[in-house]
C-alpha cells in the first residue's frame, strides 16, 4: 500500500475542497467574461446560471455512473485533467464565439455557443468529482449518507469562499484571462500528480508536453476584441465585479487631431466626450438638453445627480453654477472621470451607494434629482417602481424637478417600458412631460418631472444656457418645436411597482438591439 493509498480521506477532503472552489471560480470568471461582450440583461445571466448547472448535472450522473470503477484516488485524475483540457480550449474559443453574434446577429445562439465553450465542458468533469469521492470513502451502505452529506457541504461552504475571493479580490486585481490560465495549470498539475501513480511517466511527460505548447500559445496568441475602427486607441481598460470597463480613443479625422473618447462598460457605451476638451464637451444630445432643461433652476440650486459615467452631467451642471452630489455604486466611475475625462473632484461630492438605498436612507432635500443610470445596456429596475418615485417625490423641495433619463421606446402599445415609466412617474404625483431623444427610432427617452406645475420650454433661462448647449442644433430644435411625447393612457392605472419587476422583459428588444450593435462595433 503506497502512501496516497494511506492517506485517502485526507487527501480526498483536498480534493473536495479543490472541487467546490473551482466550480465557482469558472462559473464566475467565465460568467464576467459573457456579461463584458453579451451584457446583464436577464438573458445573459439566466442563460449562465442554467447552463452551469446543467454542467454540473451532467458531471454528476456521469461520476456516479463510472465511480464503481473507481478502487483508487488516482481514478480522479481523469477529471481534474479532463477539466484542465476543456478550460484550455475555452480560453482559445471563447473570443471566436462571441464574434458569432456580430456574425449573425443571433444574441441567443452566441450565448448558448459560448456558455457551452466555457461553462458545460469544464463543469461537467468537475461534476463528476464528488460522487467519484463518495465512493472513495464509503465503507459500507450505512455510511452512504453521511459521505454523501459530508462531500457537498464541503464542497458548497468552499465555494462560497471562493466566490468571495475570485469576486473581490481576484477579478478586480488581475482580470479574467489570467486567472482562468492559472486555474487549468492549477487542474492539469493536480491530475498529473495523480496521474503518474497509475501509468507511465511517459504517458504523463507527453501529455504535459503537449498541454504547455498549447498553453503558450493561446497566452502568446491572445484574441483581443478591438473596435472596427483600425486607428482606435484603447487607451484604459480593466476588470471589475461591476463589469468591465474599456476607454477608448476614435479619430474624427484622418491627422488624429480630434478625437471622441469613449467610456464603454461591458462594450455598451455610457459617455462620448470630445477629446481635448478640458471641460469634457458631450457628444451626446441629452446631456445638453438636460443642461438646458436645468437653467429653469437658479444658480446655487442642489442637485443629485445618480449615475456619474465620464462626469459630463457634471461638467454642464457645475458651468451653470449648481451645488453637485453624485452617488454611484461604482466607486471606479469617479477615478475614471477625474483622470481620463478632465472632471475636478473638487467641483461636486461624491457617494459610493446604490441610487435607491441612497435615496431612501437620505434627509435631505434636493431642487433637483437626475437619474442617469445603466449597466452597460441595462438599467436597475428598482429604481422605476412607484414606491422609489413617491420617496424621490418626498424628497425634492416644492417645486423641485425629477429628471430621467432612460434607454428604451414609446410604442403604439400601452404596455410599453417607455409609457409604463411615464405613467408611474404620473401616479407618484408629479406633472410629467417626455421627449423622445432619437426621434426616428423613438429611442433614448427624457422624462421631466416637476412638483408642482409642470414643465415648459418657456421657463429655460436662454441667458444662463451653456454655450455648447446653444451651439447645438438638437437642442434648439426643441426649445423652438416644444416638441413632447404623449403616452397612451391605460384605465385601470398600470404602473410599475416592487412586487412587479416587468421592465426588464418590457425592454427586452431595446436591449438585444444594443447589446447586438456593440458586437459590431467591437470584432
Amino acid at each position: 500500500m503506497n502512501w496516497l493509498e494511506k492517506n485517502t480521506k485526507p487527501i480526498t477532503v483536498g480534493m473536495i475542497v479543490l472541487e467546490g472552489s473551482l466550480i465557482m471560480v469558472i462559473e464566475l470568471l467565465v460568467g464576467k467574461y459573457i456579461e463584458a461582450y453579451f451584457g446583464t440583461m436577464l438573458t445573459a445571466w439566466t442563460t449562465t446560471l442554467g447552463l452551469t448547472l446543467l454542467g454540473v448535472s451532467i458531471g454528476y450522473y456521469l461520476g456516479g455512473r463510472y465511480s464503481v470503477y473507481a478502487k483508487a484516488v488516482s481514478f480522479l485524475s481523469i477529471p481534474f485533467l479532463g477539466a484542465s483540457i476543456a478550460l484550455l480550449f475555452a480560453i482559445l474559443l471563447l473570443p471566436y464565439s462571441v464574434k458569432i453574434l456580430a456574425a449573425t446577429e443571433n444574441l441567443h445562439l452566441s450565448l448558448i455557443i459560448t456558455g457551452t465553450i466555457g461553462l458545460v465542458f469544464p463543469l461537467v468533469f468537475l461534476g463528476a468529482i464528488p460522487p467519484i469521492i463518495i465512493q472513495l470513502i464509503t465503507k459500507n451502505e450505512a455510511q452512504s449518507g453521511e459521505s454523501t452529506g459530508i462531500v457537498y457541504s464541503i464542497s458548497a461552504i468552499t465555494g462560497v469562499f471562493s466566490t468571495l475571493i475570485t469576486g473581490f479580490y481576484i477579478i478586480e486585481n488581475f482580470g479574467i484571462f489570467y486567472p482562468l490560465v492559472f486555474t487549468s495549470v492549477l487542474l492539469f498539475i493536480i491530475g498529473s500528480f495523480l496521474f503518474l501513480l497509475r501509468a507511465k511517466r511517459s504517458t504523463i511527460i507527453s501529455l504535459s508536453i503537449a498541454y504547455f505548447i498549447g498553453l503558450a500559445f493561446i497566452v502568446n496568441n491572445r484574441l483581443e476584441l478591438q473596435p472596427i475602427n483600425a486607428n482606435s486607441t484603447i487607451v484604459h481598460q480593466e476588470e471589475g465585479m461591476l463589469g468591465q470597463v474599456k476607454i477608448t480613443d476614435f479619430p474624427l479625422d484622418q491627422n488624429n487631431t480630434a478625437f471622441h473618447r469613449v467610456l464603454n462598460i461591458n462594450n455598451i457605451p455610457q459617455s462620448i466626450v470630445i477629446g481635448g476638451d478640458q471641460a469634457a464637451t458631450s457628444a451626446y444630445k441629452y446631456v445638453h438638453l438636460v443642461s438646458s432643461i436645468l437653467t429653469s433652476h437658479p444658480k446655487g440650486s442642489n442637485i443629485l445627480l445618480c449615475g456619474l459615467a465620464a462626469g459630463s452631467l457634471v461638467s454642464e451642471l457645475n458651468r451653470l453654477g449648481m451645488n453637485v452630489e453624485v452617488v454611484d455604486i461604482d466607486p471606479r466611475m469617479k477615478t475614471i472621470a477625474e483622470d481620463y475625462f478632465n472632471i475636478d473632484s473638487s467641483t461636486y461630492k461624491f457617494t459610493e451607494d446604490d441610487a435607491r438605498h441612497f435615496i431612501m436612507a437620505t434627509d435631505k432635500k434636493y431642487d433637483v434629482i437626475i437619474i442617469d443610470i445603466s449597466a452597460s445596456e441595462s438599467q436597475p429596475t428598482y429604481l422605476y417602481t412607484i414606491e422609489s418615485f413617491k420617496k424621490i417625490h418626498e424628497t425634492l423641495n416644492e417645486n423641485g424637478t425629477l429628471i430621467v433619463n432612460f434607454q428604451s421606446t414609446f410604442s403604439e402599445s400601452p404596455m410599453n417600458a417607455g409609457n409604463l415609466i411615464f405613467q408611474t412617474i404620473h401616479h407618484a404625483d408629479f406633472s410629467v412631460k417626455g421627449i423622445v431623444i432619437n426621434k426616428e427610432i423613438k429611442d433614448d427617452i427624457i422624462y421631466i418631472g416637476k412638483k408642482g406645475s409642470p414643465f415648459s420650454f418657456e421657463d429655460i433661462d436662454y441667458n444662463r444656457m451653456n454655450i455648447c448647449c446653444i451651439q447645438n442644433q438638437f437642442v434648439q430644435d426643441y426649445i423652438m418645436k416644444k416638441v413632447f411625447v404623449r403616452p397612451k393612457i391605460i384605465s385601470p392605472p398600470v404602473y410599475l411597482c416592487d412586487d412587479k419587476p416587468l421592465l426588464e422583459s418590457l425592454k427586452n428588444q431595446t436591449l438585444v438591439k444594443n447589446r447586438t450593435k456593440s458586437a459590431k462595433t467591437y470584432k
